[in-house]
């Protein structure tokens, strides 16, 4: 009888890279699927580009891509340090700019995310899932 050869560290790397990624391609066609808004036009009061991303879940009812979440928090770490830093930003960008361009920049990430690409950045963050919103799946088999 011939004993089976025990798995490599190799074959459980492969395995969980193909468990992120296989959840990188549910989140991906999930999010595809999703119809930015049309109807717009509430002004919604923002002092952080993460608050205004959270009120705009909120009113929509609708999860924001990972990477959309990811450079909403960039943003506002950028706004570290500069003049205006403690300014509230709706009276620096209009709201209504604000929402066209947390819209468009969702669409492109809805639209044009690659999952291999989630899927690297996932691996690099073991929190990246503290990204994700609540009502968007990762996939049928939770890694």
């Amino acid at each position: 009888m011939k004993r089976a050869m025990p798995l490599e560290p190799t074959d459980n790397v492969m395995t969980t890279e193909n468990g992120v990624f296989r959840s990188a391609q549910a989140y991906q066609d999930y999010m595809m699927q999703l119809p930015i808004p049309t109807k717009r036009g509430a002004i919604i009061p923002f002092t952080s580009w993460s608050g205004f991303g959270d009120s705009t879940k909120q009113l929509y009812n609708q999860p924001l891509h990972y990477l959309t979440n990811v450079y909403l928090k960039q943003l506002d770490r950028n706004r570290i340090g500069a003049d205006d830093a403690n300014e509230r930003l709706d009276t620096i960008i209009h709201p209504a700019k604000a929402e066209v361009f947390l819209w468009m920049t969702e669409q492109t990430h809805r639209l044009t995310t690659s999952p291999h690409q989630l899927a690297t950045l996932w691996q690099k963050d073991p929190m990246y899932k503290a990204d994700i919103d609540a009502c968007a799946p990762l996939s049928t088999n939770p890694i």
